[in-house]
């Protein structure tokens, strides 16, 4: 295979693999004497699994990023207009990854983590304003953002997810509300117990502050600039893994007749870095409990994020690497794939609740290690083979069209 296509993509997936690090080791050093560790565990889908994992998934997928590049720009029998359709579909991707980080990084909810280090030294919380359910008014307490953090830690090791404590801040009007909608549960943003109403009163001016002050340029973090970098190098790197994988499901047969000494190769990154991928979902839930339980719930039910396009790709992959089997077989375990994503959305506040204790802010401190470690035992994984297959350092032979 011609040793262009190699170089290509181990230059772009080095940038990303260093960005990914580089993001985090941002964190880490900004936030070094204000508890890293729990800022970056409370939003471990993007300051965890990207550095550990992610490059994980790289690795895996570098082969057939390889055979892609090849296939397209060097055997134009096989792919008609190749290069044309490559650099079209590179374009695509980019503009698609600038475009929702645009729309993530225009929400009016922020985090604590892109808020200087001095400035979160500085607040104190204050009284406010709060309504019961009863229509009584008193006052309530926002505690530190610091705090509020702190105790999210400490009862998130303590107890498996949040998940009774993100009540909906917005019922629908059309319905009596929620029973447990008059229960004094206990509210993190106010540190005491309160009814839903009081507490979503809290978590209201609890998110505004947070918003107020990352968009102050003065008391923006460091950490929150470049990060305006780096999150649509992020989201190249889902589009290009969701790419991939529908050009393994769309192409099998031809990577088969093509690229038969690299299919065995691939088929183990494959099942590897799918692995690997399907934490992040989970990661991103699990940031995304925590935050209803810091600033609040506004509907019931799913709540769709970015992170669900990784079920399709879920689907995609098993259409690839399970062709091994008999046609029965094939198609049973296709089918068991679609039906376990289905279980898995139908069953997604268990497995948020699970995922934040894992993998979110309810972590305990040495679960970054061990996903550090999971990591190597990954790439020895993709790397350790007992003998290589041939490299043809030249150009494949035109391919037949059939």
């Amino acid at each position: 295979m011609a040793r262009s296509a190699y170089v290509f993509v181990a230059l772009v997936y080095s940038i990303l693999a260093a960005s990914f690090v580089a993001s985090t080791a941002t964190l880490i050093m900004e936030f070094k004497d204000h508890d890293w560790v729990s800022l970056a565990l409370a939003h471990s889908h993007l300051f965890i699994f990207f550095p550990t994992f992610g490059i994980v998934v790289l690795a895996a997928f570098y082969r057939p990023s390889v055979i892609f590049t090849h296939l397209y720009w060097s055997q134009e029998q096989a792919v008609p207009f190749g290069k044309l359709r490559f650099l079209f579909g590179l374009f695509v991707a980019i503009g698609a990854s600038w475009w929702v980080a645009q729309q993530i990084g225009s929400s009016d909810l922020r985090g604590i983590w892109e808020i200087q280090p001095a400035a979160l030294e500085r607040d104190q919380g204050g009284p406010m304003t709060c309504t019961a359910v009863d229509g009584t008014v008193s006052t309530c307490q926002r505690v530190p953002f610091l705090k509020a953090l702190e105790d999210i830690r400490a009862y998130g090791r303590k107890r498996v997810g949040f998940g009774e404590f993100t009540r909906n801040c917005n019922p629908d009007p059309l319905l009596e509300p929620p029973i447990e909608y008059k229960e004094r549960r206990y509210c993190f943003p106010a540190g005491a117990l309160l009814d839903t109403r009081q507490c979503c009163d809290v978590q209201k001016r609890f998110a505004n502050e947070v918003r107020d002050l990352q968009a102050d340029p003065r008391l923006r973090s460091r950490t929150s600039e470049l990060d305006q970098y780096f999150l649509p190098i992020k989201v190249f790197f889902i589009v290009i893994m969701v790419v991939i994988a529908a050009l393994l499901a769309f192409w099998r047969r031809r990577i088969d007749l093509l690229y038969p000494d690299y299919v065995p190769s691939i088929e183990r990154g494959i099942i590897i870095g799918g692995l690997a991928m399907l934490i992040w979902p989970l990661m991103d839930y699990a940031y995304l409990q925590t935050s209803m339980t810091l600033f609040g719930r506004m509907h019931g039910g799913l709540h769709f994020r970015w992170s669900l396009v990784i079920v399709p790709w879920a689907i995609l992959l098993p259409f690839f690497f399970l062709r091994g089997l008999d046609k029965n077989r094939e198609l049973l375990a296709q089918g068991a794939s679609v039906l376990a994503s289905f279980i898995a959305i139908m069953r997604y506040p268990q497995i948020n609740d699970w995922a934040v204790r894992l993998f979110g802010a309810g972590a305990e401190p040495w679960m970054f290690a061990l996903i550090v470690g999971l990591s190597l035992i990954a790439f020895i994984g993709l790397f350790w083979r007992t003998e290589r297959p041939p490299v043809d350092e030249g150009t494949l032979p035109p391919a037949p069209l059939t």
